[in-house]
């Protein structure tokens, strides 16, 4: 069976609204739907958990090629922000 692999990451900028009044869906600006997965260390982990944190999301398989070649790219996108809290600061 093909594994799809998951790394989480999505990015909340306060937009004036509380998060109780946003549209939840898949367009910019959107609350992201929950979404839940087994961590690392096989403990289950929801997106809603890392609220006001910034996260990459990467959804990709083993098995898929272009997603493999892409994955470099990932790599440094993550070791550019893995130590941010927020875009916004340097």
């Amino acid at each position: 069976m093909k594994k799809l692999v998951l790394i989480v990451a999505i990015v909340f900028l306060g937009t004036g609204m509380s998060l109780a009044q946003q549209k939840i869906g898949i367009s910019i600006g959107n609350k992201a739907p929950e979404l839940t997965g087994d961590s690392a260390d096989g403990s289950v982990m929801k997106l809603s958990d890392t609220a006001g944190k910034l996260v990459l999301l990467d959804f990709w398989a083993a098995w898929c090629g272009p997603c493999r070649r892409e994955n470099p790219t990932v790599v440094n996108v993550y070791n550019k922000y893995k130590d941010k809290k927020s875009l916004l600061t340097d």
